[in-house]
């Protein structure tokens, strides 16, 4: 009798929402490593939007872009473990910045706590207009002007800084390398003309693509995306040639795992639900990507950085 009261003290306890771990009070800041306007922006702005509207809670996003995303982990991983600071990195921050920036001042496998994936973005070779019209032409272009061709990026050791220097090296072309300190900066350099060359996100550059104020050229996925289905993929030119944007939801590493699984939990709920049809955000979050927002992202999740520059083919 006192086993089966027991258990059913446990049942009771887990199964009553006043006695489930909450979310703080007050503000939350969603860190992202990045100037305003670009993907990591855009995601967490709208994870924060619909976390605002489904938790009732004040979620805001703090901008703190420099070193490829690292300055905003270094504040997550010293902030206190209260549940009041989160932060979206992507796999510049979380994964490539390990082996590409010398002195990293702290360890995203090590000083972060994850929560979940967040998102998946989908990767374009992107132009000025009537500087190429295909990829072919890009590489031959480069061929004949060895290191002279520009690209830019959001910061070294950056995965767009990597799928230059990886195209470079499948397609035997050398190219210049431009940081930036955002995906807005970035852009911004592209409309001017300062630079040739990027890789943007289906969501940051398919304004600019339909405008014709930039040129898609290729996709670093298998196959092409709905949105642009006469862009081809970028292997049939340089085999080899794949990558992807994902972006995962991070706490300060002391968070108590009741804390970190109320935010998974009012993640997944946030990012399930659907926006209503016809709505401004129900067609950005078309174009965002792959929200996922699944279970809880594990410390092996953060250790595979070969994929992001495709594999051997």
């Amino acid at each position: 009798m006192k086993t089966m009261l027991r258990a059913l003290g446990i049942l009771i306890a887990l199964l009553s929402p006043g006695l489930a771990t909450e979310l703080p009070s007050g503000t939350i800041r969603v860190v992202t490593g990045y100037a305003p306007g670009g993907s990591s922006d855009l995601i967490a702005r709208l994870i924060a939007g619909r976390l605002s509207e489904t938790t009732r809670r004040s979620f805001i996003v703090d901008n703190r872009p420099g070193a490829a995303g690292t300055l905003a982990l270094s504040y997550v991983a010293e902030a206190a473990p209260d549940g009041r600071t989160i932060m979206l990195g992507e796999n510049g921050a979380l994964v490539t910045a390990r082996t590409s920036i010398a002195n990293l001042r702290h360890d995203p496998q090590r000083d972060l706590a994850p929560i979940t994936l967040a998102a998946h973005q989908t990767v374009v070779i992107s132009v000025r207009p009537g500087f190429a019209d295909s990829l072919s032409a890009l590489i031959a272009r480069a061929r004949a002007n060895p290191g002279r061709i520009t690209y830019g990026s959001v910061g070294t050791g950056n995965p767009i800084h990597l799928f230059g220097e990886d195209l470079g090296r499948r397609a035997g072309i050398e190219l210049l390398h431009v940081p930036y300190r955002g995906g807005g900066p970035l852009m911004n350099a592209m409309l001017a003309g300062e630079v040739d060359v990027s890789f943007f996100s289906i969501a940051v550059g398919l304004g600019q693509f339909r405008d014709g104020r930039l040129v898609p050229l290729a996709v670093l996925d298998a196959q092409s995306h709905p949105a642009l289905p006469n862009v081809p993929p970028a292997a049939t030119t340089v085999p080899g040639l794949y990558g992807s944007f994902w972006f995962g939801l991070h706490a300060p590493p002391a968070t108590p795992p009741a804390l970190l699984d109320a935010f998974n939990a009012a993640i997944v709920a946030a990012l399930r639900e659907p926006a209503p049809l016809g709505e401004p955000r129900h067609r950005e979050l078309r174009h965002a990507g792959d929200l996922i927002g699944a279970q809880r992202m594990k410390d092996h999740d953060l250790v595979e950085p070969v994929h992001e520059l495709g594999p051997e083919r």
